[in-house]
Order: structure tokens, then sequence, then C-alpha cells
């Protein structure tokens, strides 16, 4: 597992030094992989909960890593508290306000307190502060 996370960390570098090489300045890397490989190794009961059945996707709770790391590689702070109500969104396309459901009912999605803790993780992964007001 990490040996495949550091492979694919060269290639994202790799690929970042070959964009500025040709001028594109400010390319960002959201190291996702390396933050899935911090869980692995520092808090594996959630890291078994990042995963699809299939082994491969993620899951609900590897998808909120996903945000949360993106989001503190976009705006260098730690993200928001978890609100549940993320994973559900107004359909404004004609269906007259209907809630619809992102992810299928048949998985588990976060609570509260696992939202939390998968912020805190990818915080302590990245060396990000954590604001306990936000």
């Amino acid at each position: 597992y990490a040996n495949f996370t550091h492979r694919l960390e060269h290639g994202y570098r790799r690929y970042r030094e070959t964009l500025e090489s040709c001028g594109i300045e400010g390319v960002r890397i959201a190291p996702v992989g390396n933050v899935f490989l911090w869980m692995h190794d520092h808090n594996y009961d959630m890291w078994s909960k990042l995963y699809g059945g299939d082994g491969v996707h993620p899951s609900p709770h590897g998808t909120l890593v996903l945000v949360c790391v993106l989001y503190v590689t976009i705006t260098n702070e730690a993200p928001p508290r978890y609100d549940e109500q993320w994973w559900s969104f107004t359909n404004r396309g004609g269906g007259g306000g209907r809630r619809r459901r992102v992810a299928p009912r048949r998985r588990q999605l976060p609570t509260k307190e696992e939202g939390e803790e998968i912020r805190k993780n990818v915080c302590e992964a990245l060396g990000c502060n954590i604001d306990d007001e936000s």
C-alpha cells in the first residue's frame, strides 16, 4: 500500500514539474493518497471505512477525506466542521425542490462524530491548524 502511494506521489510530482516547465505556475497537488496512507498508519479503524464494496473506489467516508484534502489544498485552511446535510442537495432542475440523496442509501454515511474524526485526521496528516470555532 505504501509503495503504491509513493509511486503515485512521484508521478504527480513529475506531472507538476512538466506543467511548470511549460510555464504553468502555481500547480498544486492535493495529497489525497498520502492522507489515506497516513490514516492507514495512524487510524486503521477509520481507514478500513474509506473504500467501497469493491475495495478500490472510495466509500462516503473516503469521499469525505477527498473533499477535506481538496479544501485544505485550495484554501490553505482547515475544512469546516462536518455537516450530515452535505450528502443531500435540492434538485433545482424542474424537480419541484425534491430532496435527492447523493450517495446510494445502502452505503453507510459518516456520522457527525466520524466526520469530525476525519476532519481532524486530515488536518493532522497535512499539518493544518484546526480552528475549533469553525
